[in-house]
């Protein structure tokens, strides 16, 4: 009988291997003074100093103080998920399923939803800088980008590391108006993988909302952009705005039937009103990686042989996946947000 607990050593590193291979947020897991004392929390070491003041020749220094605590951040997401390999799938090869099974699961499901997590969680933040919600063109989007640094350099976040995630779909047009940009030597400028001394990240456009909702697995997994929620001014089903949105337009977030469209008798004169705007598509997003902190902690698989399986006659893989992300207090200015109207 093959050693479970030996399975679950040999594909942990293999999981966080594929994590760090395909993530976009990965390179912000910087190593921070942090004290992962309790199972569902986390203690950062906040520092803080006076500024100067007067030298006095007579009595020296003045007194400054310096204060040193610890602050208590607790995680909130505890994600999972069972997999099984039946019997049948030799124990020969069953390295091999569960890690072509695993590297799937992660790459598809696992690794987006961290991603997006993380991003609707700063996009999300109270107070980190943004600007009005614009779509941006290839005239456009560098100005942007170059108000974005404005910005933070004014707000005196450190330039060095600063990390700069585009929307995905609008790779095509940031790469327009960087090659539009004249050379030194006279000629024309080929793609850069930075611009304003920071990498470009291309983030996916499906994990790239200023707010997510996670799934709770009953009926539906994984996460979604959180959708707009709708009031209905009269009597209707609720799945309107599936079965009859082509039917109505918008104004001053009232939905009302649209002229020569032949809607079913009964939402003839029915209104909706929208009553919260839902997610916004990012357009991109600059972050200071000192600004945040990103915990992540991969419990180790457990793995049950067919024996011990009381449910099936096959191999249990039980994934686990405890994790949150936060942004400093005092460093939100660390964050600049500029997302779509979409």
């Amino acid at each position: 009988m093959a050693n479970s607990i030996e399975y679950a050593k040999r594909f942990l590193p293999v999981i966080d291997a594929i994590y760090k291979h395909a993530s976009v947020t990965e390179g912000m897991d910087a190593a921070t003074r942090a004290d992962f004392s309790g199972v569902n929390e986390v203690k950062v070491l906040k520092v803080s100093t006076t500024g100067l003041g007067d030298y006095s020749r007579a009595d020296g220094y003045p007194k400054g103080d310096v204060t040193a605590a610890w602050e208590t951040l607790t995680l909130t997401e505890e994600r999972g998920k069972e997999l099984s390999v039946d019997r049948m799938d030799d124990e020969e090869t069953l390295g091999m399923v569960f890690g072509t099974v695993t590297g799937s699961f992660m790459r598809e499901h696992v690794i987006p939803e961290l991603d997006a997590y993380r991003f609707a969680k700063y996009a999300s933040t109270p107070n980190i800088s943004t600007t009005t919600a614009a779509l941006l063109t290839k005239e456009t989007i560098l100005e942007a980008i170059d108000e974005a640094v404005r910005q933070m350099d004014e707000d005196e976040v450190p330039a060095e590391g600063r990390r700069l995630y585009v929307n995905s779909d609008l790779k095509p047009i940031l790469n327009s108006a960087l090659n539009r940009q004249w050379g030194s030597d006279g000629t024309v400028n080929t793609v850069l993988a930075g611009y304003n001394n920071m990498p470009i990240i291309y983030v996916p456009k499906s994990r790239f909302y200023t707010e997510i909702t996670l799934n709770d697995g009953t009926n539906n997994w994984g996460f979604a952009k959180t959708a707009p929620v709708y009031t209905v001014t009269e009597s209707a089903p609720a799945d309107w705005a599936t079965e009859y949105k082509d039917y109505y337009t918008v104004s001053d977030g009232v939905y009302s039937k649209v002229t020569g469209e032949t809607a079913p008798q009964w939402v003839a004169d029915t209104y909706y009103k929208k009553t919260a705007e839902g997610a916004a598509n990012i357009n991109f997003m600059i972050i200071y990686p000192g600004a945040i902190l990103q915990v992540k902690k991969f419990a180790l698989p457990k793995i049950f042989s067919p024996d011990v399986n009381q449910e099936k006659d096959a191999w249990k893989f039980q994934f686990r996946l405890y994790h949150d992300a936060f942004v400093y207090e005092n460093k939100v200015k660390g964050l600049y947000l500029h997302k779509s109207t979409t």
